[in-house]
Formats: structure tokens, C-alpha cells, sequence
């Protein structure tokens, strides 16, 4: 008898944990870091100022990216709850809730092997779960693979890729060589 209430108590506590695990979702900010951080009408340096963001400070993203003439991103913002506007990728970063750096496409520069995310992976600064998490590869994500690999002192493989302008490292485990 105490086994099958032991038994469904474990099964409604996996029920749970399960729900919760699929309502997780990473939440993204707009990252001020310019003083002043202008506010415009529309992407692009031609369109209206007409307000200014407080530097240090997250507002959140609305989901958009537009690439200018020149290149440069613009971020759709949220900000005083109801105010909306663009602001230059010049004077902020995407960052999510732990201020980690947005990844939404490959980081890939080319002409060699890559190393593709599995799911979403910790990138560190050097081969070990003890190194700092300098950014995430979320699954499907794909980065250049230097070809230097190494184990950590637990026996793991971990993998060395170019992550936008540093050198990173993935465990082998959570991704995969194209």
C-alpha cells in the first residue's frame, strides 16, 4: 500500500516538474550601453529621435531585428510599459535574463568544420563546467570548429569553436561535428 502512494506521488511530481520544464522559455533584453541611447521611430539613422534610454539598464525586446545600410542592427524596444521605438546595436546588446548574449542563427564564419549545438549549450571560456559561460549555443546552432579539442579533468571532451569574437569551448557531449 505505501509503495503505490509512494509511486504516484513520484509520478505527480514528475508530472509537474515536466509542465514546468515545458513552460521554460529564455526571456530576451534589450541591454542599454551607450549614454545616450536614442530612441528612434524606425531602424535607421535617418528616422526621428524622440526619446533616450537609461545606460546599464534592460528594456525589453520585442523580438526584432533590422540590419541597416551600413550593416548595423537595430532592436525593437519595450520601455515605461507602453512606449515603443528602435535603438542602434551600436548602443545596446541582446542579452538574456542571466546577461548572456543573444545567439539566433549560426556563428559560423565559414570555410571549415562546424560544430553543431545538440540543444542548447553553455559556451566556456576555457574546457570544464568550472569555467565561465560566456555565451549559449541554443540546438541547432552551429560555430566554428577550431580543431583543438580536450578533456577536462573529469574525462570529458570538449571542443573548441570561435564564438563572434572570442574562443570558446562546447562539450562534446551536447554537440555534434558537420
Amino acid at each position: 500500500m505505501i509503495t503505490r502512494r509512494v509511486i504516484a506521488l513520484v509520478l505527480a511530481l514528475l508530472c509537474v516538474a515536466t509542465a514546468a520544464t515545458a513552460e521554460y522559455e529564455i526571456q530576451f533584453y534589450v541591454l542599454a550601453t551607450a549614454d545616450p541611447t536614442w530612441v528612434r521611430s524606425e531602424p535607421g539613422l535617418g528616422d526621428n529621435i524622440f526619446d533616450r534610454l537609461t545606460p546599464d539598464m534592460l528594456y525589453e525586446w520585442g523580438g526584432h531585428i533590422e540590419t541597416d545600410g551600413r550593416g548595423v542592427d537595430w532592436y525593437d524596444v519595450c520601455y515605461d510599459s507602453d512606449k515603443y521605438g528602435w535603438i542602434s546595436g551600436l548602443h545596446g546588446n541582446l542579452v538574456d535574463q542571466y546577461g548572456m548574449p543573444y545567439v539566433d542563427h549560426s556563428v559560423s564564419l565559414g570555410g571549415g568544420t562546424s560544430i553543431r549545438a545538440d540543444s542548447d549549450v553553455s559556451v566556456r571560456s576555457d574546457a570544464g563546467e568550472e569555467y565561465a559561460i560566456i555565451g549559449i549555443l541554443f540546438q541547432g546552432d552551429t560555430a566554428d570548429y577550431t580543431g583543438t579539442s580536450r578533456k577536462d579533468g573529469d574525462g570529458r571532451t570538449w571542443y573548441q569553436i570561435n564564438y563572434f569574437d572570442n574562443r570558446g569551448w562546447v562539450p562534446a557531449s551536447h554537440t555534434s561535428i558537420d
